[in-house]
């Protein structure tokens, strides 16, 4: 299983997701050909995603960033849910 925070996914890990999100062999052949880590597929862009990583199909580019939008969301709660814990521990340290 992945990480939670796509963000710190390695490029095997974002991979193993593009499989699980049942995207075409060529999108996953082409995602580890260009070493997309999870910090690089969440900032890709729909001109990247046709021009660098050659995913012709707009079907599939759409796709594709809907669900870098839906981990992109996923990554904003982890870092939120860090920041909470964070500043929880932190507090209960200094009541000490």
């Amino acid at each position: 299983m992945n990480h939670p925070d796509p963000k710190v996914w390695s490029t095997t890990a974002v991979c193993s997701w593009a499989n699980e999100m049942k995207f075409t062999t060529d999108t996953v052949a082409s995602l580890l050909a260009n070493s997309v880590d999870g910090a690089i597929l969440l900032s890709l862009t729909a001109t990247e995603l046709r021009d660098e990583l050659k995913i012709r199909s707009i079907a599939e580019r759409r796709r594709f960033l809907a669900d870098i939008t839906v981990l992109r969301a996923m990554s904003t709660m982890e870092n939120d849910n860090n920041e909470i814990l964070y500043i929880k521990t932190r507090e209960s340290s200094k009541r000490q």
